[in-house]
């Protein structure tokens, strides 16, 4: 992941990049890197969004972020609607990007859960093999006193 400053200016040059490709007159396929690039440069700037607006302490920094987050999404509609008016054919192209990248964005968070779950399933197993190994330990320090007792106590009754 990488910082909101960095994607901030990822996506500003992505943009653009894109603006000048479509002045030129270039086909969508030329594009695509420049597009992938602002997409992922948004997700990042909003994430951090999310993430400083929670941390209370850095009001300066999160306010900053989240205004750039703003500034992308501005952007980024003042592109669909350049896209869309001066690409032929671009309002079902665009929406068939935004489709794709959303449904992008939802596999990689599933799949994030899906690791996130399977590292907590992971750690519950070691605690329960940790606890069943404790147990076990102690139970078997339990019978061991318990047969070492008896054997003390049948000396015992044998010294008598």
């Amino acid at each position: 992941m990488i910082d909101p400053i960095t994607a901030f200016a990822t996506a500003q040059a992505a943009i653009k990049g894109i603006q000048a490709a479509i002045k030129m007159g270039k086909d969508i396929h030329a594009m695509s890197g420049d597009i992938m690039k602002l997409f992922d440069a948004r997700n990042e700037v909003a994430v951090a969004a999310v993430r400083e607006k929670q941390s209370k302490s850095a009001l300066s920094e999160a306010t900053d972020t989240v205004l750039k987050a703003h500034k992308i999404s501005e952007s980024i509609r003042e592109l669909k609607e350049h896209f869309i008016y001066n690409v032929k054919g671009g309002g079902d192209l665009w929406e068939a990007i935004v489709a794709e990248h959303n449904a992008l964005v939802l596999q990689r968070r599933k799949e994030l859960r899906e690791a996130i779950e399977l590292k907590a399933q992971k750690r519950k197993d070691m605690l329960d093999i940790l606890n069943a190994l404790f147990y076990g330990v102690v139970a078997l320090m339990f019978c061991s006193g318990v047969i070492w007792g008896c054997f003390e106590y049948i000396k015992y009754i044998q010294r008598r």
